[in-house]
């Protein structure tokens, strides 16, 4: 399974989706009270037949990333601005494993235990076991970067810059390469990546631009950065190891596309055009080389799309409808339920409703420190 590790969040009223292996969906997103809910599939089926609850007053979607099997990390700005981490730590049976920290989160402190603020969802990624990159936008427009190293977190660093989008960034699989992409407040793109042993500089598309980029990658050495333009069209940047192109295929968007990969060489996208509530889909296909055209999928969504792959040949698209019904549609060999349907996934408006809720009040001790729970 190839897919994009990083999930960029594009607003607020997103959901964020992500896949580790076969049959496994995790799927975040954030209640009327600003708490998170998520909801897994695995063996055919979601589970709980709820939410779960995470708990927390934020600000934003989660950013989702995994770096293997039975590992998943999120990250999610509060209500204060700072940044909280918590992840999936399995044990060999469901019995022996949980959720790290429980019921709170870890707050990401600098290393002179500075508390960041955030003024927008932060962006992960990750290079393989053991490595964690997070980056997100500060208040004065920069971008700040922490790193997990595979003992301890360190940063934050800044990056600089005048940003007006969330981060979005990437990394291959198997090496110490990641990719940071964002929109400036004048409307231009900048580029920066870490290959290992410095940083490059800040390296600019012209503009202009409009909301956030999304950047993806089916491996080393190949990058893929999609981004709107002001008139509404989606613009693909690719880079192939030892030639780059350019290209527009159109459409009408406010909020670029969500992006999968699940061979080398394919490429899938679902996004949402501008005053319409259905999703659009597109896709390349490597073999004959050809994109196909934007195809309406029904739906009548009010959230951006979260779309993701666990294995070949297959792909989830999951919305939120004007109801606030978590939808589901895949694809395997065929759609299911059909083209232009979904199955529903349970109230998002009142996701809790079968959950038991822990109290928010308290303090936790996590990596040798005292820490607010979010």
């Amino acid at each position: 399974m190839w897919q994009d590790d990083p999930r960029s969040t594009l607003a607020t009223s997103s959901i964020v989706a992500n896949s580790w292996g076969d049959q496994r969906i995790d799927v975040f997103g954030v209640a009327p009270n600003a708490s998170i809910w998520h909801k897994f599939h695995t063996a055919q089926q979601f589970q709980p037949s709820g939410f779960e609850n995470f708990l927390g007053e934020v600000a934003g979607t989660p950013s989702v990333v995994s770096w293997g099997t039975d590992r998943l990390d999120y990250f999610v700005v509060g209500k204060n601005g700072s940044v909280y981490h918590r992840f999936w730590n399995w044990q060999g049976s469901l019995e022996n494993s949980s959720w790290v920290p429980y019921p709170y989160h870890e707050v990401l402190l600098g290393q002179n235990g500075t508390d960041e603020k955030f003024v927008s969802p932060v962006s992960a990624a990750s290079w393989g076991a053991g490595r964690l990159d997070v980056v997100g936008l500060a208040k004065n427009g920069s971008y700040l970067h922490m790193y997990f190293d595979g003992s301890n977190w360190q940063g934050w660093e800044d990056f600089g810059g005048n940003f007006s989008s969330v981060p979005s960034v990437v990394a291959w699989n198997n090496t110490t390469r990641f990719d940071i992409f964002g929109t400036t407040t004048e409307g231009d793109i900048l580029h920066k990546f870490w290959d290992g042993t410095t940083y490059s500089d800040w390296e600019k598309f012209d503009g202009p631009f409009t909301g956030a980029p999304t950047a993806s990658t089916w491996g080393a050495p190949n990058l893929d950065l999609w981004a709107v333009k002001q008139d509404g069209t989606l613009y693909h940047v690719y880079w192939r190891g030892s030639h780059f192109g350019t290209e527009n295929l159109g459409g009408n968007f406010s909020h670029t596309p969500q992006v999968a990969h699940w061979v080398p060489g394919r490429i899938d996208l679902v996004g949402q055009f501008v005053n319409q509530s259905s999703y659009q889909y597109k896709y390349y296909e490597p073999n004959s080389n050809t994109w196909n055209g934007w195809s309406e999928r029904g739906g009548d969504f009010v959230t951006q799309p979260a779309i993701t792959s666990w294995a070949d040949n297959q792909l989830n698209v999951l919305g939120v409808d004007r109801d606030g019904t978590l939808k589901w549609q895949l694809w395997v060999g065929e759609w299911l339920p059909g083209f232009d349907t979904y199955y529903s996934l349970g109230n998002t408006s009142d996701p809790f409703a079968e959950a038991a809720e822990f109290g928010t009040e308290g303090r936790q001790i996590v990596l040798g420190g005292p820490k607010e729970g979010l």
